[in-house]
């Protein structure tokens, strides 16, 4: 994991959290810059593991992290993985209107 992401963990050393825990410290407290910097086959893994709703996780990000979930295993980034979302719902809505 990259260092720049060690200010969220102020309480302990990085390596003392598991997986999981580390990666529901970083959706609960990262800045959403910082979200992209975590490493992504990990975060596609474990996000299916977590229940986000039992975190201090931010609603918005709740919403955006569950809405990304159908498209992580066909992305090979969190960025990809959005835009993949986006695109759905821009055809859905295109579908829609004709």
């Amino acid at each position: 994991m990259p260092n720049n992401l060690n200010k969220y963990f102020w309480d302990s050393p990085i390596e003392t959290f598991s997986p999981e825990f580390r990666l529901i410290r970083i959706l609960e407290y990262a800045s959403f810059p910082d979200l992209f910097l975590y490493p992504f086959d990990n975060f596609k893994i474990l996000l299916e593991k977590i229940e986000l709703d039992r975190y201090r996780i931010p609603e918005s990000r709740k919403i955006l992290m569950e809405c990304i979930k159908p498209f992580l295993a066909n992305s090979s980034s969190l960025d990809e993985a959005i835009k993949r979302y986006v695109e759905s719902v821009i055809q859905r809505k295109w579908a829609e209107m004709r």
